[in-house]
């Protein structure tokens, strides 16, 4: 008589997206959520940008700028461009191998070059020896 095949179905290896989520799980058991109150976490001192704006909006000087938060408006609420934001677009228009591409995924090499010999000093081991990467990032943050 010939083998039959079993009706339950044999376990099978879990994938590695399952492993990987099951020891983030492993990780996450046990965690317990805890209070922070006043009592052990004080309170942060006042923002010095709204004490900033609070002073702007008790100002009563005519020709104030506001030089807060968002754009900088005349008093006809028309944007107002600072005159070193157009002095350094003259700048790039004047310059033919400046340019309004997009920097690379990783930013400028330049920049990020002189930023590892500022922080870790130019004569460091690992800048010289190029085991240090860098990269550098603009946060956008969205009011909706």
């Amino acid at each position: 008589m010939a083998p039959t095949s079993s009706s339950t179905p044999r376990p099978t290896e879990p994938t590695e997206p399952e492993r990987r989520l099951a020891s983030i799980k492993g990780h996450m058991e046990g965690f317990k959520s805890t209070k922070f109150t006043s009592y052990n976490v004080p309170k942060a001192p006042e923002d010095p940008l709204f004490g900033l704006m609070a002073a702007y909006r008790k100002d009563t000087f005519e020709k104030k700028v506001d030089l807060g938060i968002g754009a900088y408006r005349d008093d006809n609420a028309k944007p107002w461009v600072l005159p070193v934001v157009k002095k350094a677009e003259a700048t790039l228009q004047k310059d033919p191998n400046l340019n309004h591409e997009y920097l690379p995924i990783a930013g400028l090499a330049e920049f990020t070059s002189a930023a590892q010999k500022l922080m870790l000093g130019a004569e460091s081991p690992a800048v010289k020896d190029k085991r240090v990467r860098s990269f550098s990032s603009l946060q956008i943050l969205i009011n909706s």
